[in-house]
């Protein structure tokens, strides 16, 4: 993990930052509770589950037991519920790791989900709270091998939020694993986005970062190297996605327009940016939201009802961080003085975006590619609504 957690001024910035991010991002959002869907809510009981065409292992018998019926797992946060076995390795950049489809049976201790550096940036005292901080783990385990496939693998990039920790995405990054995508997860300079000084979350969120855009270059780079195919096994350098939480998003959509093996995009609850705010993605992209899309400006909206490559769905009575892990984390992150802002929606929130992002991927990512409809993203999830800038 970064430097930056070895210091508590640092982190104590993060929370800063993340804080006005999420001010910034769902400033309209409803109050929790009081929010009044555009479309009705869809709450039907059984839905169908899509599956990625190039997620089925060559070996029946290394995916007969699915990565959440390991006991072993201590954190909260939703287990992936897939057909494969999760593995976790470091990749050969810098704060960079990769979740990818396992042999069972394999791999060493289960991932830690608090880097060390993390909790000693805390300083919390010696006691049962930081044991119980420091013994969470997730579904993924450390170099565990990877399951081959009849085709290769697509890939997923994340970035975090502004000044954010990528940890908030390993729900995420495991459920889409577990369904046969191989996940990227970069950790961005929180030091540096974390020094936000007297500005206002508006000029912080308005401009594109260079330093993102160079990282996620790196990141593509790196796919077709074979040390990439070493941890993970073939994969599909012209079907990549990328997209993440808040300001990743927005970072992915931007990326979009200028690199063209992004083969899809999708943003939760950021605000769009940039070049992406006035130009259309020519790639399937999805935004999922916590809040009424028709908040977003008026020039993306223009862009996004006149763009048949995306799709809009939203999560009733959530905020800003219920499309991370901070919504199934809410007691631990309580237990140590960081609460983030969530709704009422409750855990449902975490497993509903992994759930959402993963069809949209199915679709968006098969061949030939598909954008799919908004009803079915939401099929049988609760506290979701179909939005479409009213097309």
């Amino acid at each position: 993990m970064p430097s930056v957690w070895n210091a508590r001024r640092h982190l104590a910035a993060v929370l800063v930052v993340m804080s006005l991010s999420a001010t910034a991002c769902s400033s309209a959002t409803d109050d929790a509770g009081s929010s009044t869907p555009s479309a009705p809510v869809t709450t039907i009981v059984a839905g169908a589950t899509t599956t990625n065409p190039a997620t089925v292992g060559t070996d029946a018998s290394t995916t007969s037991s699915p990565a959440n019926t390991d006991e072993g797992a201590t954190t909260p946060i939703p287990a992936p519920d897939g057909p494969f076995a999760v593995g976790q390795a470091n990749l050969p950049m810098p704060d960079a790791w990769v979740y990818y489809p396992a042999q069972n049976g394999t791999g060493n201790a289960l991932h830690r989900y608090l880097d060390p550096n993390l909790l000693s940036a805390l300083e919390l005292p010696a006691g049962e709270l930081a044991d119980q901080l420091a013994s969470l783990t997730s579904s993924s385990r450390i170099d565990a091998a990877p399951l081959l496939a009849n085709t290769p693998r697509t890939v997923v990039v994340l970035q975090p939020g502004l000044g954010s920790p990528i940890a908030l995405s390993t729900s995420l990054a495991e459920h889409l694993a577990s369904h046969g995508y191989v996940v990227i997860t970069m950790q961005t300079d929180m030091a540096t986005e974390a020094s936000v000084g007297d500005q206002p979350p508006s000029v912080l969120l308005s401009t594109v970062d260079p330093a993102r855009i160079a990282q996620l270059e790196a990141s593509f780079d790196l796919i077709n190297s074979p040390a990439f195919e070493n941890l993970v096994g073939p994969v599909d350098p012209n079907r990549i996605a990328v997209g993440g939480h808040s300001y990743a998003g927005s970072i992915a959509f931007n990326f979009s327009l200028q690199e063209p093996r992004v083969a899809a995009v999708f943003d939760l609850d950021g605000d769009i940016i940039g070049d992406a705010e006035q130009t259309a993605t020519n790639v399937p992209s999805l935004l999922v939201t916590a809040r009424d899309i028709n908040t977003f400006p008026n020039t993306f909206q223009e862009i996004a009802r006149a763009n048949s490559n995306i799709v809009a769905v939203r999560l009733l009575n959530a905020r800003h961080y219920d499309l991370t892990d901070a919504a199934s984390l809410g007691d631990v992150l309580r237990s140590i003085g960081q609460p983030l802002e969530v709704g009422t929606i409750g855990p449902v929130a975490t497993s509903n975006t992994s759930v959402i992002v993963q069809r949209f991927l199915d679709a968006a990512l098969s061949n030939p590619s598909r954008l799919p409809l908004a009803s079915a993203l939401i099929d049988g999830l609760p506290s979701t609504a179909v939005d479409l800038f009213a097309k």
